[in-house]
């Protein structure tokens, strides 16, 4: 074990890395051995700097990189294990610097870009974490014997940069194209999977007219939800179904509540379980969402009429009611408003996302029976999208046509790094790749944001935990808008902390159920 070797191994370098960079191999050597020049000495505190590291003496190990840099001043090893060692504590200017420098030793090494555009991405600076993102990126597609996907990392760390600026629309074709050259490589006459979504009938076809009306009865709705692993304990699942019961339900008439899970134990006896599947790589986490649109968990759970998915880690503090009118709208309203249209929440308003246009599936509703195509192109291509794109909603973005995402796109946002994207692509300077993909995709509008219809301010009925803090720099839970947590309805948690992990006495309470 090449113990001197330091990597981001488990380390939530951006929203999106806890299951990317360094979790397969802690040994990997990040670069060239040769640069040792059989130097024992080197390799030596290169070890005792990292086994320091581990051993929580931060101090030692700082200096002993530090001596390394002043003896070894070209051995990039010792900026970028250093550079690591500031980050594990917090200290992101100095992480930066020996970035920076660690790359001016070694700009063909991806790894420090993807460490670089992950960085940039948690201090806010998106241009410069999608510009690390290409070069790593670019590395792969200079060498004629790697492909395209060189670094999943820095095609992650590109979308959810790219998004961050407004540009969803370029992030959602580039990730087409990258995509469809996987797949020619590995097999130039096999499937496409834009041919494939083309191809789904019912959706880019006639609208299903029939059976059309939406339940203004939210009892009508099936509600569910997905337990998976050990991250949410069963009283998460006990929570929202009291919430449901006593916020959408009846006492005249009973909710019908499913949790589709791998462990049912501790399970309230009033909630239904339906068995998860086997388990795979492709099919855990928050993926486990798309198993709701198959055509198995259907039949499992004999699932019919309207659908009403409900994240685990949420807190409903009042009454649901502004939902009738959500969806009484949305059936005066829009002529297209059938079975085929799915609805879930937009990113515009929550704090967390970051970013102007997007999706957020903490709640989705949708009819039993349709949509089943975004579970089939999962399960079909799924090696290839996982290489790609990391994030559930980033995925529905892609599967879920909405037209407002093109016509949205702030072109201007990005002309500082408009030339690289060309010059990392190929594309000729009259434009990029802003429309790869399903033309035919855009055509219609299926993706419908429960924003849209409501008369309420729903930036006040449904938020994030980070819209109910303080503007100010001191975001803890003492800072809380008492008035936003009287007004609002539904709060969701994207991010840290957990509902569980509250120190807030009133928001613990709701969660608990004992206060409301």
């Amino acid at each position: 074990m090449k113990l001197y070797n330091f990597t981001f191994d488990k380390v939530d370098l951006s929203l999106l890395l806890r299951e990317g960079m360094g979790n397969n191999n802690d040994d990997e050597v990040v670069g060239d051995e040769e640069n040792d020049n059989n130097d024992t000495e080197l390799q030596s505190k290169l070890k005792l700097a990292y086994l320091f590291g581990k051993c929580k003496r931060g101090r030692e190990a700082e200096r002993l990189y530090l001596n390394i840099i002043e003896k070894y001043p070209s051995d990039f090893r010792a900026f970028f294990n250093l550079a690591q060692h500031y980050y594990y504590n917090n200290e992101r200017g100095k992480s930066l610097v020996y970035f920076e420098q660690a790359v001016g030793l070694n700009n063909s090494n991806v790894t420090i870009y993807e460490c670089l555009s992950s960085i940039h991405i948690q201090l806010g600076n998106s241009s410069k974490a999608i510009r690390f993102a290409l070069k790593g990126i670019k590395l792969g597609l200079s060498d004629a014997n790697t492909t395209i996907l060189t670094s999943s990392i820095c095609w992650f760390n590109l979308n959810v940069a790219l998004r961050k600026v407004g540009a969803i629309n370029y992030a959602i074709s580039l990730s087409f194209l990258a995509m469809e050259t996987i797949l020619k490589e590995a097999n130039p006459d096999g499937s496409s999977i834009i041919e494939a979504m083309t191809s789904i009938k019912g959706h880019i076809g006639e609208y299903d007219t029939q059976d059309v009306k939406i339940p203004t009865d939210l009892l009508k709705c099936t509600i569910l939800c997905v337990k998976w692993g050990v991250k949410y304990r069963s009283e998460y699942v006990n929570n929202l179904y009291k919430a449901c019961k006593k916020y959408i339900g009846s006492k005249r008439q009973s909710l019908r509540f499913i949790c589709f899970t791998d462990n049912p134990t501790g399970v309230d006896e009033g909630v239904e379980v339906a068995m998860l599947p086997s388990i795979t790589d492709d099919l855990r986490g928050w993926w486990l969402k798309l198993y709701l649109f198959s055509e198995d968990a259907r039949k499992l759970a004999k699932l019919t009429g309207w659908l009403l998915y409900i994240d685990l880690d949420t807190i409903i503090c009042n009454s649901v009611i502004f939902f009738k009118e959500i969806i009484i709208n949305a059936g005066k309203n829009f002529a297209n408003s059938y079975k085929n249209n799915f609805y879930t929440l937009s990113v515009k308003n929550l704090k967390s996302e970051g970013r102007p246009l997007g999706i957020n599936s903490s709640i989705m509703m949708w009819h039993a029976g349709y949509h089943q195509y975004m579970f089939d192109i999962w399960l079909t291509y799924c090696g290839t999208i996982r290489k790609v794109i990391y994030k559930l909603d980033h995925y529905l973005e892609m599967v879920l046509s909405e037209k407002d995402f093109e016509s949205n796109d702030d072109t201007a946002s990005i002309l500082e790094y408009f030339e690289l994207l060309n010059e990392s692509f190929g594309k000729a300077s009259d434009g990029l790749y802003t429309d790869y993909g399903p033309k035919e995709w855009k055509t219609k509008k299926h993706c419908l944001f429960l924003q849209e219809f409501s008369n309420y301010d729903l930036e006040n009925r449904i938020i994030d935990y980070l819209s109910l803090l303080n503007d100010s720099n001191q975001e803890t839970e003492k800072e809380i808008y008492m008035e936003n947590l009287k007004s609002c309805c539904i709060i969701i948690f994207p991010l840290k902390p957990k509902p569980h992990e509250l120190s807030s006495n009133v928001l613990s309470k709701f969660w608990s159920g004992d206060l409301g």
